[in-house]
């Protein structure tokens, strides 16, 4: 009966924990989609729109520098994992 409950308790426990990291990987990714793109994104769209040369090719250095970090970020995902 001890076990029993035991094996409970744990299998309780576990599952707390995953939706836990279920509930951080989510808020990461919200902090992630908002200051990695849609803040950039805004910010892109300001600088074609006032024709500031010099902010519009800082805001497309980042979309360089975002774009090869995605794609190596891919590729290492799946060769690795």
């Amino acid at each position: 009966m001890l076990r029993l409950f035991f094996l409970y308790v744990t299998e309780d426990i576990n599952t707390v924990q995953t939706k836990r990291a279920m509930v951080s990987w989510m808020i990461s990714r919200s902090v992630v989609l908002l200051f990695g793109t849609l803040y950039p994104a805004y910010y892109s769209y300001k600088a074609v729109k006032t024709k500031n040369v010099k902010e519009y090719v800082r805001w497309m250095m980042y979309w360089i520098v975002f774009a090869l970090y995605t794609v190596v970020e891919t590729v290492t995902d799946s060769t690795l994992a």
